[in-house]
């Protein structure tokens, strides 16, 4: 199975970012994973927006990978200046943001999903079933 660049690819306003964030959900409907795997393209200057998952209700951890450009992470009050091949992980529950501060768009890959944590909950509260 092949999936192009830009073959499903959105622009998209997340949370309150100030420009929308070019968007691919890889293999979105075909894909068993559980998680969800996603190319964005922000803009010089563009960014996500503060954002926490709920750890209860929206219980999802979010790992960041950037591919191409510069960028700054905030994630629960620490800030981190990331380029090429640098990692974030911001977990369920923590305030993060991700801001491009390059001249160039900002590439990278962003992969979510249920937390460890609730996983292991459902999974144990199912076997004590």
């Amino acid at each position: 199975m092949l999936e192009r660049r830009d073959d499903w690819a959105y622009d998209y306003d997340l949370h309150d970012s100030t420009h929308p964030v070019r968007m691919q959900w890889h293999f979105y409907d075909t894909s068993n994973l559980p998680v969800a795997v996603q190319s964005w393209e922000l803009p010089p200057g563009g960014d996500e927006g503060m954002y926490t998952h709920d750890r209860d209700e929206n219980p999802k951890d979010e790992m960041y990978l950037i591919t191409e450009g510069q960028a700054r992470m905030t994630v629960d009050g620490t800030a981190y200046d990331l380029g090429p091949g640098d990692t974030v992980l911001a977990a369920a529950g923590v305030d993060h943001d991700l801001v491009n501060t390059g001249d160039t768009a900002l590439r990278l890959i962003v992969v979510w999903g249920v937390s460890r944590s609730r996983r292991l909950l459902t999974v144990r509260r199912h076997e004590s079933c």
